[in-house]
C-alpha cells in the first residue's frame, strides 16, 4: 500500500508509461498496419510516426545541397474521446492517460491489457528501459497569479537586492536512487496544458520523469514490479517537491 495519500482531484495534465525494448532484427513497417488495425475499433484515430533526417552537402565549390529523408518508425493511436494515446514504435511501446486523469490503477491496467498485443506483434527480445513520467499543472487563480512559495517546497531562489517579481523560471533535478537504480528527472517550470480536457490552461508545471534501464524478459512479472518501484519513486518526488497546504487542496 503506497504511503501517499490518493488526490481525488490529481494536477496531472499527462500520465505516461513507457517500456523500450531491443528486437533481434529490424522491425517490418507493416507490422505497424498491423498494430493498428488490431485495435481499429477502440482507437480510431490513428497517424504514423515518422523519423526525418536532413543531410548537407558542404563541400568546397560544391552547390549546398539538403537531401531530406524520412521513414515511419511507428503508429500513433488514440481513442475517439481524446483521453488515451497508444504508441507503438519499433523501438518501444507507451501509453499515456491525458487529463481528466483517473488513477494508476487504471494506468497500469491499460497497459497489462496491450503489452500482450505489442510483443505478439513486434516480438522484442528484452525490455531495456522502464519509464514513468507524470506531467502536472497547477493552474493560476482567476487574477493570473500563483504564489510559488505556497505551491513548492523548494521553488526558484532570487538574491537579494534584485526584484522580486518573477517572469520566467526553470529549475531542473536529475537524481539518482542508488539503491534500485532509479533515475528522477524533475522540472518546475511556468507553463500550460496541450493536451487533455485542460488544454490550454496555464500554471506552473511540475514534470517528474522517472526511469531505470535493464534488460528485462518481456513477460516478466519482473516488468510489472518494477513499474510500481518507478510509481513509488514518481510519488516521493511529487510530495517532496508539492508544499502540503497545497497538496490538501487536492484530496
Amino acid at each position: 500500500m503506497s504511503p501517499y495519500p490518493k488526490l481525488k482531484n490529481a494536477p496531472v495534465a499527462e500520465a505516461i508509461i513507457e517500456l523500450r525494448i531491443r528486437t533481434p532484427s529490424p522491425v517490418a513497417p507493416e507490422r505497424f498496419d498491423v498494430f493498428r488495425d488490431r485495435l481499429k475499433d477502440r482507437f480510431p484515430k490513428a497517424q504514423p510516426i515518422r523519423f526525418f533526417e536532413s543531410r548537407f552537402n558542404l563541400e568546397e565549390g560544391a552547390e549546398v545541397k539538403n537531401d531530406v529523408s524520412h521513414s515511419v518508425i511507428g503508429v500513433r493511436l488514440d481513442d475517439a474521446d481524446g483521453k488515451w494515446v497508444v504508441q507503438a514504435k519499433s523501438d518501444g511501446f507507451t501509453v499515456s492517460r491525458l487529463s481528466p486523469y483517473e488513477s494508476w490503477d487504471g494506468l497500469t491496467a491499460r497497459v497489462r491489457e496491450l503489452w500482450p498485443l505489442y510483443v505478439e506483434i513486434f516480438e522484442p527480445e528484452a525490455v531495456i528501459r522502464l519509464g514513468v513520467r507524470y506531467i502536472n499543472l497547477f493552474p493560476v487563480d482567476e487574477g493570473g497569479s500563483i504564489d510559488l512559495d505556497d505551491l513548492l517546497t523548494k521553488g526558484p531562489d532570487i538574491p537579494e537586492g534584485l526584484p522580486q517579481t518573477l517572469s520566467e523560471f526553470m529549475t531542473r533535478w536529475v537524481l539518482r536512487i542508488n539503491e534500485s537504480g532509479i533515475v528522477l528527472v524533475i522540472v518546475q517550470a511556468p507553463g500550460e496544458a496541450n493536451v487533455g480536457a485542460g488544454a490550454g490552461r496555464s500554471g506552473v508545471v511540475l514534470d517528474i520523469d522517472a526511469y531505470c534501464e535493464s534488460g528485462i524478459e518481456p513477460q516478466s512479472q519482473i516488468v510489472w514490479d518494477k513499474l510500481e518501484l518507478l510509481r513509488d519513486a514518481k510519488n516521493k518526488a511529487f510530495f517532496s517537491c508539492v508544499t502540503k497546504q497545497a497538496w490538501e487542496k487536492l484530496l
